[in-house]
């Protein structure tokens, strides 16, 4: 299999990563995108799905960006004063800006297509390979894992790079110019140079319909009860660090909920809250099993081991003061949650370790091993199913919406006060259950960019204010415009989506700019 040496203008080349001295049949971690040839076993198979999974555990995904920039980018994180290199720009208290040349951007949107097109190879190829038995189960099994991640890579694609599916307010008007979705890819790792395409970025609507088609695949493909199947037995050790029909259930109720879909939204929650094969974790020991693997609130969370993990480059790392501990939580932060909040222990009250830092400070402990690096990082628990299904029930039947609020506000031990009468008092609350339940969990700025403004009219906001960690009121464009509708840029927005990268623009010229950019 030939390896392009040249620059060549293509959405999927500029991440590709492999060395001129290894094949594409070298399935190393991170590093390989896999050949059509390369595909020929249940054995090819497996190997290759495990390397989705360490694609997405890399620190250019939910190793640590995908975790960290949706709280930075808005108001649970901020960068601390005395840092390195890292991250420079990206908070919103931050005079600096980010650019199309961006790392963190870039190399982003390459996990993702490195995500996609490894999964378009095993959709592409695995369905012809011969299986009988339980071969067959588990060959099905995986065909489905691949198509959940792509849709989850579509989905993060979508949420990163484009507006929000609400801005386009697509059920009640025509979509306006900033409608640009994801440059849909569904071919395998071209075999030659004439093989190269060159993908337009779809509309958001449409890239949603094609990630809730991949989700329907993925069902139709895993086995019903959530079972994971290796070498010819079902294997529970792989429940929670596997796609499965359960977690990608939870992966479709949260799309439902982005896309405004609040019946189906409702629907999917309800069917994972439902399946009984989790439970909420309780105050007394929330802090502690939250970092435990596979605890029992956990749906699905990708695995890190000794021989894989992201070591410095975690998001522990850059929590933890005894590593980089760059990034503080603001006091507001901290101070939302009462007193008896079990979540308020995800946040201590000490120093900046380093010469000149902030002292005092509040350290964010949520990921914070940094001993031996393999604590798992969490995509979907069981408390997301309960508050998605309250937010999309908040538009019609707000006494149930609360009725779910209150299940998680008594496993967190938190102190609920005026119970809402209606949209206008039900919508900041669902807000703020929310960035108190996933703080630091890489939720915050979607949030804001697609949460309807709480009016009776359920009109979409432009804009949510907020007080930062300085304790100057800032203003952020909800739905992530980067221009007033004069035309004239804001100086008071920051950053809520990230711009497509030069390079890959430079290699395709066909892939539109986001506005500001």
């Amino acid at each position: 299999m030939k390896i392009f040496k040249v620059f060549i203008p293509l959405i999927i080349v500029l991440f590709f990563g492999v060395s001129c001295s290894k094949s594409f049949t070298n399935f190393t971690p991170s590093t390989s995108i896999i050949a059509d040839s390369a595909i020929t076993s249940l054995y090819n198979v497996r190997v290759a799905v495990n390397g989705l999974y360490s694609l997405m555990t890399n620190d250019g995904y939910y190793g640590r960006v995908a975790i960290l920039l949706p709280d930075l980018m808005a108001d649970n994180v901020y960068r601390s004063r005395q840092s390195g290199a890292r991250f420079t720009g990206w908070s919103i208290q931050s005079s600096g800006s980010v650019t199309t040349s961006d790392s963190y951007a870039s190399g982003l949107w390459g996990q993702l297509y490195s995500v996609i097109i490894n999964a378009n190879t095993i959709i592409n190829k695995a369905p012809s390979l011969p299986a009988s038995g339980t071969d067959s189960i588990e060959l099905r099994q995986l065909i489905g894992e691949a198509y959940a991640a792509r849709a989850l890579a579509y989905f993060d694609l979508v949420r990163f790079f484009s507006y929000s599916y609400t801005k386009m307010n697509y059920n009640t008007s025509t979509a306006n110019s900033t409608d640009l979705g994801a440059a849909i890819e569904t071919n395998s790792y071209p075999n030659d140079v004439n093989d190269i395409v060159y993908p337009v970025r779809s509309k958001i609507k449409d890239t949603y319909t094609f990630i809730e088609t991949d989700i329907a695949n993925a069902l139709n493909y895993l086995p019903v009860k959530g079972d994971i199947w290796s070498k010819g037995q079902i294997d529970p050790t792989l429940f929670k660090i596997r796609l499965n029909a359960i977690s990608v259930t939870a992966l479709a109720a949260r799309v439902y909920l982005y896309e405004a879909k609040y019946a189906q939204a409702i629907q999917a929650a309800t069917a994972v809250i439902n399946s009984g094969r989790y439970s909420l974790l309780p105050a007394s020991s929330l802090v502690n099993d939250f970092h435990t693997k596979g605890n029992n609130e956990s749906i699905f969370e990708l695995a890190n081991t000794s021989f894989n993990n992201q070591g410095t480059n975690s998001i522990a790392y850059i929590f933890n003061q005894n590593g980089y501990g760059e990034m503080l939580a603001p006091d507001e932060v901290y101070k939302m949650y009462d007193n008896t909040d079990a979540r308020r222990d995800f946040i201590t009250l000490g120093k900046r370790n380093s010469y000149g830092g902030e002292n005092p400070c509040y350290v964010i402990n949520k990921y914070n091993n940094i001993s031996n690096y393999e604590e798992n990082i969490k995509l979907f628990r069981l408390s997301e199913m309960y508050l998605i299904r309250a937010e999309a029930l908040g538009y019609s039947d707000i006494p149930s919406a609360y009725n779910d609020i209150k299940t998680i506000a008594l496993a967190r031990n938190e102190i609920l006060g005026t119970v809402p009468t209606n949209k206008v008092t039900f919508f900041p609350l669902i807000m703020l259950e929310n960035r108190k339940e996933f703080a630091f969990e890489g939720h915050r700025i979607f949030d804001l960019n697609r949460v309807h403004d709480p009016s009776a009219t359920d009109n979409p906001a432009t804009t949510y204010n907020f007080v930062h960690y300085n304790s100057q009121t800032k203003t952020i464009n909800r739905f992530g415009s980067f221009l007033t509708s004069s035309g004239v840029e804001s100086t008071t927005i920051k950053l809520n989506i990230l711009p497509i990268p030069y390079s890959e623009r430079l290699r395709n010229p066909l892939l539109i700019q986001n506005y500001k950019w």
